[in-house]
């Protein structure tokens, strides 16, 4: 899991990947904290690893191997 934390912010200090507005992340926090309530996933689990979010970091991974950008 750290190797493709590392390749994904290399990928971002060096432009190959652009991170989304503040907006937009906001946004999509919010709606991360929605998704775990209506789970019933209390808030002290917001820093634990699922599995969606091992996929997320997969797909990011991929995205970073083929120098996609997202915007």
């Amino acid at each position: 899991m750290f190797e493709v934390q590392s390749k994904w912010v290399a990928a971002v200090l060096s432009g190959r990947v652009i991170l989304p507005s503040v907006d937009e992340m906001m946004d999509d926090l919010k709606l991360s904290y929605e998704t775990q309530e209506a789970l019933g996933i209390p808030k002290r689990y917001t820093h634990k690893l699922g599995k969606s979010q091992v996929r997320h970091c997969l797909i990011s991974n991929k995205m970073i191997f083929k120098g996609s950008t997202s915007t």
